[in-house]
């Protein structure tokens, strides 16, 4: 509940301190360097040989840092599923750790080490799973602090999260059901990330976030709108469109996700992704007095196809104003455009050739319609 909004409000809920200035009111104890109430420290494993066990892993990290817990995922016959985690004290020591592991081998397997939290983002499950679907699904692996299926007015948006208790319930969710085919070329996606700090200082403010800036080529968009384009890739803090900013159908909007993997992921996938009447521009929202991401996206071929993408929009547009969006969609699929881009004349002659095949095509889905029968249509 810390930080959600009720009535407008935030709140604010945190572990209780006693206040030795209080008559009668025993000294708080100590808390051990074991005591992590909020996001436990370790790394997720995969890759692990089949003969690696938990003791073997004790002697392999204990290099890093103290060891809390470790082990290995096993099926019921006790053969190793090749995964495994291991919890540190602190986080200082997960560092040592993934800074001494890239690229390791261990009898013969590459590993892959991820950090590991209690706390995991679960996405692409449409609307196979519901509330209790979703609680069922995770309940096996161990106590759940939180869990939530992220919906809006009442449907699915197909992802949610789960917090554990701990971190070897979450080491065993993420190995087993990662990848998890759910049917309808929907596989389950599991991401384990960070949980808001509960020390009292306040709720997880939003600049926490990700932000991204989009600019986007339509006559009117709205929050929904945005939010329909940008949450399948992952859990969304904020969605706000920006008031007043109308140039030639332009709007402008920002989006804050939870995760910068997923904020990085959004930007290659949808800058100069044709939307609407054309192009989106997706990038980092600089805010002022304050560093933009560490991580930036680096493909020099995204920012390329986003400079061609707005030049060839700007010279179809010419051409045919009311096709200008489908059309450029259908010319940024051809392998030769940067050098079509250079013939004028080849160009208009292939924009020309787009509009005859899109109005065909457009004929063509009309004569359907009306050739089917009245419930199909209706459906």
């Amino acid at each position: 509940m810390n930080g959600r909004v009720i009535c407008g409000r935030s709140i604010s809920v945190a572990w209780a301190r006693r206040n030795t200035t209080q008559p009668g009111m025993p000294p708080e104890p100590k808390s051990s360097k074991n005591d992590s109430l909020d996001n436990p420290a370790g790394i997720f494993i995969t890759g692990l040989n089949a003969a690696i066990r938990e003791k073997d892993l004790q002697g392999i990290f204990s290099s890093s840092g103290a060891i809390v817990e470790c082990g290995v995922g096993l099926d019921d016959s006790g053969n190793s599923k090749g995964f495994g985690f291991v919890q540190f004290e602190n986080e200082e020591a997960v560092e040592n750790c993934l800074e001494k592991v890239k690229g390791w081998m261990l009898v013969g397997s590459t590993l892959t080490v991820t950090k590991l939290y209690t706390n995991i983002h679960v996405y692409n499950f449409g609307n196979r799973l519901n509330f209790g679907g979703f609680r069922a699904l995770f309940d096996p692996y161990g106590t759940m602090i939180d869990y939530r299926v992220v919906k809006h007015y009442g449907k699915s948006r197909g992802f949610g999260y789960v917090t554990f208790e701990k971190l070897m319930s979450a080491a065993l969710a993420m190995g087993e059901l990662n990848g998890k085919d759910l049917g309808e070329g929907l596989k389950l996606k599991l991401e384990s990330v960070p949980r808001p700090s509960s020390d009292g200082e306040g709720p997880p403010k939003h600049d926490q976030g990700v932000n991204l800036y989009i600019k986007i080529m339509e006559a009117s968009v709205s929050n929904e709108r945005l939010q329909d384009l940008f949450s399948p890739f992952g859990p969304l803090i904020s969605v706000k469109v920006l008031t007043g900013q109308a140039d030639e159908g332009k709007r402008a909007g920002f989006v804050c996700f939870v995760s910068k993997d997923d904020a990085t992921r959004a930007i290659a996938e949808m800058d100069g992704k044709i939307v609407g009447n054309g192009p989106l521009s997706v990038t980092f929202a600089l805010v002022k007095d304050a560093k933009p991401p560490a991580v930036q996206p680096s493909k020099p071929k995204a920012e390329k196809r986003r400079a061609l993408t707005d030049r060839l929009f700007l010279v179809v547009r010419q051409l045919n104003a009311s096709m200008a969006g489908s059309i450029t969609a259908k010319l940024l699929e051809l392998d030769d455009l940067p050098q079509l881009m250079t013939q004028p004349v080849a160009l208009k002659a292939k924009v020309d050739e787009t509009v005859v095949a899109l109005l065909l095509n457009r004929e063509q889905h009309l004569v359907q319609i009306e050739s089917a029968p009245a419930g199909s249509a209706a459906a």
